[in-house]
Order: C-alpha cells, then structure tokens, then sequence
C-alpha cells in the first residue's frame, strides 16, 4: 500500500450557532445537542447500566478525531505532511499549528453530563501507541465509562487489520478487567463505506476501510461492547463540515458531538448522568 499524507490545509472554522436540545430547552455553544436531521443511519443505542459516583468520570480516549484538531492561523511547514513527521513532531505541532475544537465531543459531553468527562485524544495515534498511553491516560482517571476511537491511524498507514485488531483485543481486555464500561467509535460511517468520494483518497482504499470496519464491528460483538457505526454521518467527505481530507472542522466536529450524544442518549439519562432530564 502506498504512504499516504496528511494535506493540510489552512481553514477558517465557522462558529456553531445553536439548536434545540429535547424538550424544546435552547442553550447556546456546544450544549445544543439535540436530535439530529439526518437520522438515515444514526441509531439509538441501548442503555448501559453505570454505577458511578464523584470519584469516576467518562474518557474519551482516540485520536486526533477525538482531541478535535483545528489547523490555525499557521500554514504548514510544507505542501504535504507525511503521518510519521506528524506524530514524532508532536512538541512543535502541540506548540506552533494546531489547537483543540471546543466543539470536540469530549468538551460538549463534559458541559451537559454530571459525571465529569476527559478529552483523552492523541493526534496521530495507533492502537500500539495507545496501549503504552492507557495507564496514565485512562486508567488514572477511573473511568466508569470509556469511549475508545482508535484504528484511523493504524488504517492510514496500512497497517494489517490483524495487528490492529490484537492490538484492540489488548487495550478492551484491559478497561474492561478494570471495571469500565466500554463504547466503541468507527472512523468512518457506513454511508460513506458504500458511497466514498470519488475525489477522495479512501476511494482507493475502500476495501481496506471495509476490513476496519468490519473489526471493530466484530470485537463489538467479541466483547459485548457497544457501538457507534454513524458518527460521522453527513460529516465525512462534506466540505461543508470538513478542515482537511480527515478531519472535520468546528461544524463538523459540533455535528459529530451531536451524533454520538444521540447514540448515547439513553445511557446518558438512565444512568442520572444527563444535568436536563
């Protein structure tokens, strides 16, 4: 498989105005989760039962895509950023080109939830990388739930999806011998699986993706764990709501936020940890 590179492009990121949450209540910036208009794939997921009290929280644990990476103000150091500079120059990126989206789900999950939520994403991150980040990333915070969206980096270096796979087998054995409940997110939504931008890289690698896909779905099922197959639905491939090839822009990544708090939503109010119910 070819190497493929990040292109990164400068972007002035649209501010998200607002909508509606449930029950007619309207509040301002990342708290206006509500139900989204695009409801074709997305779909409601069942309850997990959480015991959880002041010392737990929730850590959304992932990559870039959970971090919520914006390109500002800075260009880049060159036309084209190869995925290996990217994540063994994190000092300088981390300094110099990009900043964290406050419409990241992690930070809308945070204001509208009582337990506290981490943003716990690392840009460029493989499942390797994250087993050596699991302790003191995750762990530490004793997470009663954690979100886990990790494989995109593994996928956009061609990694074998058996080696990522053992990896991921690894890093669930772990949370869940911990005692936390686990949801799994996919970096790419099925809609997309099956209608990939002819303009867009992942067009030439859709099989690859379908193998991803295909894993996470499967360890889902391994370990009884749930999963959100659509949270970039409308989101990927749409310029609208997209700062680069991979990453979604403050829009997108609001919309994002909003999918998976609709996936979740019965989690979330069941479990008392919704601050409106």
């Amino acid at each position: 498989m070819k190497n493929y590179f990040l292109y990164i492009k400068r972007f002035e990121c649209v501010s998200f105005l607002g909508c509606l949450f449930f029950f007619g209540i309207l509040i301002t910036g990342c708290n206006n989760l509500s139900e989204p208009t695009e409801k074709l794939s997305i779909e409601r997921l069942p309850a997990l039962n959480i015991a959880w009290d002041s010392t737990n929280s929730i850590v959304c644990f992932g990559t870039s895509l959970t971090y919520g990476l914006i390109w500002d103000k800075l260009e880049p150091v060159s036309p084209v950023y190869s995925l290996k500079t990217f994540e063994t120059s994190a000092k300088i990126t981390d300094a110099f080109f990009y900043h964290q989206a406050d419409s990241a789900y992690p930070h809308c999950l945070d204001k509208i939830l009582e337990i506290k939520v981490y943003n716990r994403g690392f840009v460029g991150a493989t499942t390797e990388r994250a087993l050596e980040l699991v302790q003191d990333s995750v762990l530490s915070y004793n997470p009663a739930l954690v979100i886990l969206e990790f494989s995109a980096n593994d996928f956009l270096r061609g990694t074998e999806v058996s080696i990522a796979k053992a990896n991921m087998d690894t890093l669930i054995t772990i949370l869940q011998n911990f005692g936390s409940e686990i949801v799994l997110i996919s970096f790419v939504d099925q809609y997309t699986l099956e209608n990939p931008p002819k303009d867009h890289f992942l067009y030439d690698q859709i099989n690859l993706a379908k193998e991803y896909f295909s894993m996470l779905q499967d360890l889902s099922i391994q370990y009884d764990i749930l999963f959100i197959k659509d949270c970039f639905q409308g989101i990927f491939g749409n310029k609208e709501y997209m700062c680069d090839d991979i990453h979604p822009n403050e829009k997108g990544y609001a919309k994002m936020a909003n999918n998976i708090f609709y996936s979740l939503y019965h989690t979330f109010t069941q479990n008392n940890m919704y601050k409106i119910n």
